[in-house]
């Protein structure tokens, strides 16, 4: 034990980290993708400390805040978004961790007014480090005749061998799926004066975006900075994923933006709508972006359409499920039940480092703005 040293993570340390994340993670992480996360953040480098075995000279353990500019109800203030905390398999159960997180979080509080992580693995861990629980994150699926008939047939095709059996259960799947489109179809009235144009460069729009974003900035409660160099970075440099990026235009004027992105696993292709901003909650603006964004995909190919947000009764919730999207977050849970299976859903918790800020309204769901932009941003 007395061979374990805490400190400031430093550039000599980059391959000896990436390693270690490769190893606890199971994953393949080059050194230009580690430097994309956590050297070319428009806020500066990542503010990492590393737990060291100084008789090896061996990296064992990790702590890291991002920083990201949040927007909290229309003030700008520093967060940190805790990423890759680890330690290696061999250490653990040895108590190394838990000091080594407290005593990283003290020194963090010196430049982030809040810190915050989505997990589903180690809430008990953070809430000893003092995060406190905000929600629960759950995905919305898109629900209609013609996507539920696309789920169903594929899942059938992957699971069921025999060919007759599969041909009666495919054919089997319309008029369940005329069920489910008849239970949360939903009638909603779209403005025709709005369309969507791809656009491949951010910086062909940045006046528009940059205006509409200072605009309505203040609306969107507790959420991550839309800017230019924010979405430059997250968005069209992420060398993990790629994305589409759409804004929406009513008599030429910029009155929102759409981000989607598909990935491909064989014939299931699945539709992910990474983060959508209008410039009145109110209007029809949502409801419109919402419906062409799903023309899109279906244009594509792409039938199952996802929407992952944190689950509360804020407006973006509430729109998803006017325009026919479905959480089964519910049906997972009592399913586990049923099974005796422990239901694992990934939470937001959050910790406050600045004494200005209201925990009651921190720690409300319905006064935060999540998508899935806020994400790792790497699958």
């Amino acid at each position: 034990m007395d061979s374990i040293i805490s400190r400031r993570f430093t550039q000599k340390d980059k391959k000896k980290l990436n390693e270690l994340y490769n190893l606890v993670f199971n994953r393949s992480r080059t050194i230009e993708n580690f430097e994309w996360e956590f050297t070319n953040n428009p806020q500066g480098a990542m503010h990492s400390w590393v737990l060291e075995d100084s008789k090896s000279s061996r990296i064992i353990g990790h702590y890291g805040l991002i920083p990201i500019e949040f927007i909290c109800f229309g003030k700008t203030i520093l967060v940190g978004k805790t990423e890759n905390t680890m330690l290696h398999p061999q250490y653990r159960s040895r108590g190394l961790y838990q000091p080594f997180e407290v005593s990283c979080i003290h020194k963090a509080s010196q430049n982030f007014s809040l810190i915050w992580v989505s997990y589903s693995a180690a809430t008990t861990a953070h809430a000893k480090a003092g995060y406190i629980l905000v929600g629960e994150l759950i995905s919305y699926i898109y629900i209609n005749k013609t996507s539920i008939t696309h789920i169903l047939e594929n899942l059938i095709k992957g699971r069921i061998s025999n060919g007759i059996i599969s041909i009666f259960l495919q054919k089997l799947s319309q008029p369940i799926a005329h069920i489910f489109a008849f239970l949360f179809s939903k009638n909603i009235v779209i403005d025709s004066e709005i369309k969507l144009e791809k656009v491949k460069a951010i910086d062909s729009i940045a006046k528009e975006i940059t205006e509409l974003w200072d605009n309505v900035k203040a609306d969107y409660g507790i959420t991550a900075q839309r800017n230019i160099p924010y979405l430059q970075w997250r968005i069209f440099d992420n060398p993990y994923l790629k994305y589409e990026f759409y804004i929406a235009l009513k008599q030429g004027k910029v009155v929102g933006y759409v981000i989607i992105r598909i990935t491909n696993n064989g014939e299931n292709k699945r539709g992910i709508i990474v983060d959508i901003l209008v410039a009145d909650q109110k209007s029809k603006m949502l409801d419109s972006i919402l419906s062409q964004a799903i023309t899109i995909f279906f244009k594509k190919g792409v039938y199952q359409i996802e929407f992952p947000t944190l689950k509360s009764t804020n407006f973006i919730n509430k729109a998803l499920k006017r325009n026919g999207f479905v959480s089964f977050s519910m049906l997972k849970k009592v399913m586990r039940k049923a099974t005796s299976r422990e239901y694992k859903g990934s939470l937001l918790m959050a910790k406050i480092l600045d004494d200005k800020l209201d925990p009651m309204k921190v720690s409300n769901p319905a006064y935060w703005y999540f998508t899935n932009i806020f994400t790792e941003g790497i699958t």
